[in-house]
């Protein structure tokens, strides 16, 4: 078996999506190396400095895909939103410089939050799971907190983050792709 940066990133992003390894993200290097092996059988018997310049490449990646931290709603989160919103959005200070400017997922969220959505699905970027994504939201779009102008742009921001395109169905059943 020949190791490619390709298998090293597979093996990461299933030990760290599928299995929830969030934790591993603040590991260093030389630990994930030495850990591979019981997250992924396929590993085994790869020495650390084999391992070490590709698990030292798809951390910088991994750090360099999301800004946002995607959180896991309750199911009281998810029917009423959470008890405080502002933690599961941007900073303020990020959602007021984009107030005024027109994002890339506005038209989405304006259909999402005004008349629901008939259809809903995105390609994530890697390392995002996007049904955690959309979830999370979901629950923000159901909060009574935020004033209606920053929870739009906050969820428009996270969007921009967590996803490369996103489909979508209206209330009509139109389509539309962003």
């Amino acid at each position: 078996m020949k190791l490619t940066q390709e298998l090293v990133d597979e093996a990461l992003n299933n030990a760290v999506d599928g299995n929830h390894y969030k934790e591993m993200l603040s590991w260093t290097p030389a630990r994930i190396c030495t850990d591979l092996g019981t997250y992924d059988p396929a590993m085994e018997g790869a020495e650390v400095n084999v391992l070490l310049p590709f698990v030292t490449n798809w951390l910088e990646r991994r750090k360099m895909t999301v800004k946002y931290e995607i959180k896991k709603a309750t199911k009281i989160d998810a029917a009423f939103g959470p008890s405080d919103a502002y933690s599961w959005l941007p900073p303020r200070a990020e959602i007021s410089e984009n107030l005024n400017k027109r994002l890339k997922y506005d038209p989405l969220i304006s259909s999402w939050f005004g008349c629901g959505l008939q259809k809903l699905d995105g390609q994530p970027k890697a390392g995002v799971d996007g049904k955690d994504a959309f979830a999370h939201v979901a629950t923000i779009l159901r909060s009574f907190q935020p004033k209606h102008e920053y929870k739009t742009t906050g969820c428009a921001m996270l969007l921009e983050d967590w996803f490369e395109s996103i489909t979508w169905a209206d209330r009509d059943g139109k389509e539309h792709t962003l």
